[in-house]
């Protein structure tokens, strides 16, 4: 059943490393008599990237197909492709609810079908165009202080954002010193995007803190808004997503041990209080190890 499948997962995807594609083919049709000049519209869903449990995990369920990407230099990270020629608007239809950034793409891939042909390049134009909306701006770390956590998250909020976090997100753990003198392990998720209405939605729901960089003055190819999720709803979080996670699903047990352990604290008057505290440090920086080679490019 098209209902049963992990279109919420699919749809967080999509926002984090997705993208509708319209494409254009000229052939030739073979005719008795002579040829004719043909011109052929397909609609594709195209995700690029390292993860391919993910991409595996979605062929599985929706069906499409997985390519290698040519290495460039020899030590970079292998790139894959995955590709599925959307069958129907059903398919969409049952996406679109659940869309965040991508939500006008989806819609004129749904439209597509009604113009006539003479008329669809002007829908390949737009849909190029909707890539570049919604960027990053100065004032949206303002503005967002008055709607953080006004929304209850769903269970298909979670599902959603498992697919984001597979797909954009990194589960970190912060190491530090405290005055100099003890070892503190902060965990978060962080999550940087060019565009707002996706870490909008977050913060909504999630909370957390969101910085802008400027393009500019942080020598990035474009502005981009990171947001810090950490805390109680770090961990409600984690717990909520870990049965969707496909790729993070090892950084997220990790940290969450990482949390249980912080938790369960001996008195300070107990006579093994200082061994057991550097057993506990070892115990937590061997996590803190853990999720940092997880987290390293191509694992």
């Amino acid at each position: 059943m098209q209902k049963d499948k992990p279109f919420p997962y699919l749809a967080g995807y999509i926002d984090g490393d997705g993208s509708f594609v319209l494409n254009v083919s000229k052939r030739e049709r073979r005719r008795k008599i002579s040829p004719v000049k043909c011109t052929d519209y397909l609609c594709q869903i195209s995700i690029c990237g390292k993860q391919i449990k993910c991409l595996n995990f979605i062929k599985e369920n929706f069906g499409g197909s997985i390519y290698k990407h040519k290495k460039i230099i020899e030590n970079q990270a292998q790139l894959f492709l995955y590709r599925k020629n959307v069958p129907n608007d059903g398919f969409l239809k049952n996406i679109l609810p659940f869309l965040i950034e991508k939500k006008d793409q989806c819609l004129t891939c749904m439209n597509f079908k009604e113009f006539e042909p003479c008329k669809r390049n002007q829908l390949v134009k737009l849909i190029k165009i909707q890539r570049g909306q919604n960027p990053a701006y100065e004032n949206f770390p303002k503005e967002m202080n008055l709607l953080k956590n006004t929304i209850e998250p769903s269970e298909t909020d979670y599902q959603y954002m498992s697919g984001f976090i597979d797909a954009e997100c990194c589960i970190c753990i912060n190491k530090r010193k405290a005055h100099g003198k003890y070892l503190c392990f902060r965990p978060y998720i962080r999550c940087g995007n060019t565009k707002y209405p996706v870490i909008k939605w977050m913060m909504e729901r999630f909370g957390g803190n969101v910085f802008f960089l400027e393009k500019g003055r942080y020598n990035l190819h474009s502005s981009i808004l990171d947001l810090h999720i950490s805390g109680k709803n770090l961990e409600e979080i984690l717990k909520r997503t870990l049965p969707h996670l496909v790729h993070k699903s090892e950084q997220a047990k990790e940290v969450l041990r990482l949390i249980d352990i912080s938790r369960k604290r001996k008195g300070s008057l107990a006579k093994d209080f200082y061994s057991w505290r550097d057993s506990i440090l070892l115990l937590k920086n061997d996590i803190y190890h853990k999720v940092k080679a997880l987290n390293q490019k191509g694992v």
